[in-house]
């Protein structure tokens, strides 16, 4: 039974569940890296967090468990734990391991809280990470947090109040389906059913299976560790890259899924000969949810897989245009709800999959195996970070973020930008994928999307002269 002493504020979604039960196999966090400049004293900073975590009704939960049914709870009287923060050692220097460390670290989801906040201090500011269980964001949600955050400071540090309007609690996204779209009974089942045979039909007219990356080894979940290697693009590139997008008509994100594919392509086949592959991009959904929702953290997004049949004569943006055509497809026919739709129907099955060992296993399996259907690699971006109105006292320098799902492929990247400047995380999954390995495809990415900021005429340079 329910304890009456707790403030249950809702049932967790099927699509949250579905993110529950999977963290119990294998952490499914989500960290957003942001490092700012100007002086920030920790005791604004932990009364800004507060501030946030006031605005933002998921950032005061744990998950409760009653029986078969997972609820979102509160503490008694509102006494609830402020969010975690600590400081990091100056040191370490790269937030690189401070992140790795986070993202693989689970939360302890039926006691505390579903957020954390570390700050390595830096000579002229400092480098902030701030970690969600994804079963209550996704890396637009951090984004949104983070944004508010500094608004909150920069007020503060400005004489003001640094209080934030109250949102109200966000249901889950199946609350949200659009018309012809259902989460239920026999309609959505046939709708997840269509969708996902259309996609592997899609794959299949291409003339094969697609193929993901060969691995050294297999390893369980518990034994995988994602590993993160940062790029970085000025912003004369990133300018020059979103120029040649536009021109190329396309978008920056088909030039990176396309710089993506071609990096991987040599670890997948020999000789030359041609593979088709899954590129899988976590769609952001919260415009086409009704009614559409923004700026509020919740888990809003979900998987678009597209095939591309890849040689060694592919030219990148041929395969850019490709990518973008066939996600706009993807989405217009409401495949990434289709698929959020699957987990969903797994995540609430507690005959398939109960709440004990051997249904985390078995979900375990089972998502592994859709993912490996699906997708060679994956591509998270999740465009331009934007802090409005412009801080007065901080400035928001760069940003990124990674995800710890070990079975999102083994390899993988996410991208955003901020004040032009292009960062995109490799992400490689050991001991799946050698670190030595994984090195030379993030070097082969970085020349990729180096070459993609030229224009016809001019030869590439290479990435060693890079920015």
């Amino acid at each position: 039974m329910v304890d009456k002493n707790l403030q249950v504020l809702r049932e967790v979604g099927d699509i949250e569940s579905a993110m529950w039960l999977t963290d119990r196999a294998t952490p499914i966090n989500i960290c957003f890296i942001a490092e700012i400049s100007g002086t920030l004293e920790m005791e604004t900073l932990r009364q800004a967090l507060r501030f946030v975590q006031k605005r933002h009704a998921l950032l005061r939960v744990r998950v409760l468990l009653d029986r078969s049914r997972l609820f979102f709870a509160g503490w008694e009287g509102e006494n609830h734990p402020p969010i975690p923060l600590r400081s990091a050692p100056a040191s370490m220097g790269s937030w690189v391991e401070v992140a790795e460390e986070e993202i693989s670290t689970p939360f302890d989801t039926q006691h505390g809280l579903l957020v954390r906040c570390t700050v390595i201090p830096r000579a002229h500011g400092m480098t902030l990470l701030l970690t969600l269980h994804h079963m209550i964001g996704d890396g637009l949600s951090a984004s949104y947090l983070v944004r508010d955050i500094l608004r909150s400071c920069d007020r503060m540090r400005m004489g003001a109040s640094g209080e934030l309007a109250v949102l109200e609690l966000p249901l889950p996204m199946e609350r949200h389906l659009p018309d012809g779209i259902s989460s239920r009974g026999m309609g959505g089942m046939m709708h997840i059913s269509r969708e996902w045979w259309k996609q592997r039909k899609r794959c299949q007219q291409l003339g094969e299976r697609h193929r993901g990356l060969r691995v050294e080894c297999e390893a369980p979940f518990l034994a995988r560790r994602r590993r993160i290697l940062p790029l970085r693009f000025s912003p004369e590139v990133t300018a020059r890259i979103r120029q040649r997008a536009r021109e190329e008509k396309t978008t920056v994100h088909g030039a990176l899924g396309a710089a993506l594919c071609l990096a991987l392509y040599p670890d997948l086949v020999e000789g030359g000969e041609r593979a088709v592959m899954g590129l899988g991009s976590p769609v952001n959904l919260r415009k086409r949810l009704n009614p559409p929702v923004d700026g509020n953290c919740a888990l809003y997004a979900a998987l678009s897989s597209t095939f591309h049949q890849i040689s060694g004569q592919t030219e990148l943006w041929e395969l850019a245009r490709e990518i973008r055509r066939e996600t706009v497809a993807s989405v217009e026919r409401g495949r990434p709800f289709a698929l959020a739709l699957m987990a969903g129907y797994l995540g609430r099955n507690r005959v398939l999959l109960p709440f004990d060992e051997k249904g985390v296993a078995r979900n375990a399996r089972l998502s592994e195996r859709v993912v490996r259907a699906s997708v060679s690699t994956g591509l998270t971006n999740i465009g331009e970070v934007k802090v409005e109105p412009a801080l007065e006292t901080l400035t928001l320098e760069s940003a990124s973020f990674v995800p710890s799902q070990a079975f999102f492929g083994f390899v993988a990247a996410t991208a955003c930008t901020v004040h032009d400047t292009l960062s995109v995380n490799f992400l490689v999954t050991e001991p799946m994928v050698d670190p030595a390995r994984g090195r030379v495809i993030a070097n082969r990415l970085r020349a990729e999307i180096l070459k993609s900021q030229q224009s016809p005429a001019t030869p590439p340079r290479s990435a060693a002269t890079g920015d």
